[in-house]
């Protein structure tokens, strides 16, 4: 029988839940698109075209994961984080693919610096490897309590945050949270 959650204080619950709200914000601002003239080809379509290749390169390393074939992940992951101009979004997947990739091949100094950089962008950051490894979870979670003094994530916690499906720039983006999970917490 699972030993109950011990309360959480408030100001701990707050830094978490502005860590997930400000990681939501800046996650729903980068899907985004705007209206604009088009524009002539040239220099103006470099970040069109860089975005694209990121893309690409998150999905191959993606699909190779699933196929479980880590170094291929690993070669796909480091293209997309070469490319200039790379969004806080993508380098958070790519390094949370890194990280997990290199826990399966048991490179843990790798896996440790990969995680940091997870870490670095939002130290709150659910783990979200496709497997559902709980050897990587467990590596993860251990990192964690080393790196981010009050970022114990309680897995009977979730947080969900309802975007709205249109946003315009010069006007604030409504945001609701919704917390489950024990009633000590939510």
């Amino acid at each position: 029988m699972p030993t109950p959650a011990a309360p959480v204080p408030a100001r701990t619950l707050a830094r978490r839940l502005g860590a997930y709200l400000t990681f939501a914000a800046a996650l729903f601002a980068s899907t985004l698109t705007f209206a604009q003239e088009p524009a002539a080809e040239g220099p103006a379509d470099a970040p069109v075209s860089a975005s694209r290749e990121v893309e690409r390169h998150l999905e191959d390393g993606r699909r190779l994961y699933r196929e479980l074939d880590f170094p291929g992940s690993v070669d796909a992951m480091r293209r997309a984080l070469n490319v200039p101009g790379v969004s806080a979004a993508q380098r958070l997947e790519a390094w949370e693919y890194l990280g997990a990739a290199y826990v399966v091949l048991d490179r843990e100094a790798e896996a440790e610096a990969a995680f940091r950089e997870v870490f670095a962008l939002d130290p709150y950051h659910r783990v979200r490897e496709p497997s559902g490894s709980p050897k990587i979870e467990r590596f993860v979670e251990a990192l964690r309590r080393q790196v981010v003094s009050d970022a114990a994530l309680d897995p009977e916690v979730e947080l969900r945050a309802l975007l709205p499906a249109a946003a315009r720039v010069d006007r604030p983006v409504p945001l609701r949270v919704e917390v489950e999970g024990p009633p000590s917490v939510a």
